[in-house]
């Protein structure tokens, strides 16, 4: 799989961090590593984990793995919170 799509998706999850935590962000910085190959059609599993957050914004990480298990990407980014709420 082309590895931009891959940093699509950690990008989408950066958002969807915050989530469960009552915050929605827009991404201001995002940095991701491919760890290895991913075949098109493979299944995978992203979690987003929120790691840090203050009045203005919060710090994610998100990993990406195979059907297997094993870590196939991973990123962290910051994100400005939005201050309108989303539907």
């Amino acid at each position: 799989m082309h590895g931009g799509l891959i940093g699509m998706l950690v990008d989408e999850m950066l958002v969807y961090a915050g989530a469960p935590h009552g915050v929605w962000g827009m991404t201001a910085k995002v940095r991701y590593w491919l760890r290895r190959p991913i075949p098109v059609g493979e299944e995978l599993t992203l979690r987003g984990r929120l790691v840090q957050r203050s009045d203005r914004g919060f710090r994610a990480v998100v990993t990406v793995r195979l059907p297997d298990d094993s870590l196939a990407a991973e990123g962290e980014g910051m994100c400005v919170i939005r201050s309108a709420p989303v539907p």
